[in-house]
């Protein structure tokens, strides 16, 4: 099997400068994102010690994906994806602000 397939191919994509800044930017996106799952299902453990309601904090987190899906994956197609993903972070962190206050 040939070197070029295996490992050292991974290595040689990571040394791409512009897919090494997406996926350094992506893992800290990431971990702020579990981050954030995390404690609003530690807040609810700790405000209620009810499984239930950890449960229904999962689903409210979640759920919306569903519903906004099929209108979002339009709306890609239609406007300037760079400003769609702008307004998108603008309002993931105001929300993550208002999280982290409260």
């Amino acid at each position: 099997m040939s070197s070029s397939l295996g490992f050292g191919r991974i290595f040689q994509v990571l040394g791409q400068r512009n897919y090494g800044i997406f996926t350094l930017g992506n893992s800290i996106s990431l971990i702020g994102t579990w981050m954030q799952r995390i404690a609003a299902g530690w807040l609810a453990w700790t405000l209620t010690e009810s499984a239930g309601w950890v449960g229904a904090v999962a689903f409210a987190d979640l759920f919306p994906c569903i519903l906004i899906g099929p209108f979002a994956g339009a709306a890609a197609d239609r406007w300037d994806r760079m400003r769609v993903m702008k307004i998108g972070q603008v309002l993931g962190f105001g929300q993550a602000l208002l999280l982290a206050v409260l």
